[in-house]
């Protein structure tokens, strides 16, 4: 098994390359011992054959791309959503549906070996990306997942405010100089 596994549709994937190819990206790091990796590459590379799929870089490493948070006119939320692996396709296909709707550019990346899958909005449009939050979050715990909850409390929304109480005086209390958490 990867060490780590993160994918990215295609449009996350052209986004983080900056490239134009429509493609699908998955990145992923084997451990262990030299026969251990082997063997893993063998299988991993067997797997990509009979899927139709093609090693792009063996020794590439996933891009940097900590810097779309500071992108104006994209919205990368840093939330997660938590979903069985099972559940994937499905919340795919929802939020494919949901961008369309709204005639709205974006996509979906994370690790979804480990269930945990991230949305990206290329809107600078505060209340529309409000409103597709709304409607994913909705769909995500129909179906029996859940969120982190972070872009709600980047954006000051609080369902419950005994937690937003206590959520902010743990940071006072560990972040007195607002250094990671503004």
């Amino acid at each position: 098994p990867p060490a780590w596994l993160f994918w990215a549709d295609k449009t996350v994937a052209k986004e983080i390359q900056g490239t134009n190819e429509d493609k699908h990206r998955v990145w992923f790091e084997i451990d262990g011992n030299e026969n251990e990796v082997d063997a893993y590459a063998a299988e991993i590379e067997k797997s990509i054959r009979l899927l139709n799929m093609k090693l792009e870089n063996e020794d590439s490493a996933l891009s940097d791309f900590s810097y779309v948070e500071q992108k104006k006119d994209e919205f990368w939320i840093v939330e997660e959503f938590k979903l069985s692996f099972l559940k994937m396709r499905d919340f795919s296909t929802f939020v494919d549906g949901v961008l369309r709707s709204f005639n709205c550019k974006g996509g979906l990346f994370g690790q979804i070996s480990d269930g945990k899958i991230s949305l990206f909005i290329k809107s600078a449009d505060e209340s529309l990306v409000k409103e597709i939050m709304v409607l994913t979050k909705q769909y995500v715990r129909k179906i029996g997942g859940s969120t982190s909850g972070k872009y709600d409390r980047i954006k000051g929304i609080y369902e419950n405010e005994v937690l937003k109480s206590l959520e902010l005086a743990i940071i006072k209390q560990t972040d007195p100089n607002q250094i990671f958490n503004r």
